[in-house]
């Protein structure tokens, strides 16, 4: 009986998510990135695999700069059923956002801290859709969520995740705060 059962299990499929999150090192994506009308750019770079997560370097440009104006680590990884990302300061590791609950469908939500700060946010699985992304159509889950209630400072966040790519769109509107938004414009794999 315990062997069926194994069988069985391994011919399921197993969503771990890792392809949402866990790429080889040297993998790079590029964004292009706007603040209301400013646009930059930033490139991200999987650096290593270290206890069991993804360390990444986070580079912003200025438009047109060759040298980076900020440059961030991060993290991500599979915790406690989620996809997380973090941001790493001072040696010190905070966990930025719950990106998936692994295994949701459409219309689930979970919590999540938002952005490191003292905020929490409920994120929805808005299903899956096809959108154009460096160049390509690609089948992407869609996630959002709402921010505070503070008209000058709330606002709503929308993100999209490729299988085997990771975020390829994020895109954010803060009351008065104005707009932000991450759209990727290249990625290469690892090797």
């Amino acid at each position: 009986m315990r062997l069926t059962a194994l069988l069985l299990s391994a011919l399921l499929p197993q969503d771990d998510a890792k392809d949402l999150w866990d790429f080889k090192p040297g993998t790079q994506w590029t964004y292009e990135e706007k603040e209301g009308e400013q646009k930059k750019k930033s490139v991200m770079t999987a650096k290593e695999k270290k206890d069991g997560k993804l360390i990444l370097e986070s580079k912003e440009y200025e438009e047109g700069a060759q040298e980076p104006t900020k440059t961030e680590a991060l993290y991500s990884h599979a915790k406690d059923g989620f996809v997380i990302w973090g941001q790493i300061q001072d040696g010190k590791e905070s966990e930025f956002l719950r990106v998936l609950k692994i295994g949701s469908k459409k219309g689930d939500k979970w919590k999540s801290p938002m952005g490191g700060a003292e905020v929490e946010v409920e994120v929805e699985h808005a299903g899956e859709e096809k959108i154009t992304v460096a160049g390509k159509e690609h089948t992407a889950i869609r996630c959002t969520f709402k921010i505070g209630d503070d008209p000058a400072a709330s606002g709503s966040a929308t993100y999209h995740l490729v299988r085997g790519m990771g975020l390829v769109r994020f895109h954010m509107k803060l009351g008065e705060l104005g707009t932000f938004a991450l759209d990727l414009k290249e990625f290469k794999a690892g090797k």
